[in-house]
C-alpha cells in the first residue's frame, strides 16, 4: 500500500534549496517509526539531500529519467515502472518527496502522515500539493512545539485510492 509522509508549513511549503524546512526532532523520530523495514520512494533531488543515502534499513527506490547506480537503490523512471516494482513489495510503502513525485502518486496512495507546523517559512520553493475533496481527515494530534515551532500532526485517508496500473496492464 503507498502512503505519504510529509513535514509543511501552514501554506504547504516543504523546502528551500534542496534542504527540509524545519527539522524537528520528534517529527523526525515518528518519521523513522513510521518508514524503517518499509519502502520509501524518492525523486532524485530528494535522495540526493539525505545525510545518509540510501535510507538504512529500507528498501529505496528513486523515481528519475537520471542513470543512477547505487548500492541499496532501485530506479524507476516512470510510474509504470514503480508498479511492476512494488507488486513483489509485501510491506508499507511510504512516498517521501520531492514535489513532482508527491504530485504524481498521490492519487495512488492510501494514507498521509502530514506535520502541519503553524507558520510560513520565510523562503520555500517547493510545495506539498494540496488535497483534494477524496482526502478525509483521520486522526489529528493535539499541538505539540519543539523550539518554538508548534505543529501537529494530521492523518488523512484517501477514499477514493486509484490503482497503479504499468503500460503492459491498461
Amino acid at each position: 500500500m503507498l502512503n505519504i509522509i510529509a513535514c509543511v508549513d501552514r501554506n504547504n511549503a516543504i523546502g528551500y534549496n534542496n534542504k527540509l524546512l524545519y527539522n524537528i526532532s520528534e517529527d523526525m523520530d515518528f518519521f523513522k517509526k513510521m518508514t524503517i523495514g518499509k519502502t520509501v520512494v524518492m525523486g532524485r533531488k530528494t535522495y540526493y539531500s539525505l545525510r545518509k543515502r540510501p535510507l538504512p534499513n529500507r528498501l529505496n527506490i528513486i523515481m528519475t529519467k537520471a542513470n543512477i547506480t547505487a548500492c541499496g537503490v532501485i530506479t524507476a523512471r516512470n510510474i509504470s515502472e514503480l508498479n511492476l516494482i512494488i507488486k513483489s513489495i509485501d510491506n508499507d510503502i511510504f512516498v517521501i518527496g520531492g514535489e513532482s513525485v508527491y504530485r504524481q502518486l498521490l492519487p495512488y496512495c492510501k494514507y498521509a502522515y502530514i506535520t502541519k507546523v503553524f507558520d510560513a517559512a520565510p523562503k520555500c520553493d517547493t510545495y506539498f500539493p494540496e488535497l483534494d475533496e477524496n482526502w478525509v481527515i483521520k486522526e489529528i494530534s493535539p499541538t505539540m512545539c519543539e523550539n518554538d515551532t508548534e505543529y501537529q500532526r494530521y492523518i488523512y485517508e484517501n477514499i477514493n485510492v486509484k490503482p497503479i496500473k504499468s503500460t503492459l496492464e491498461q
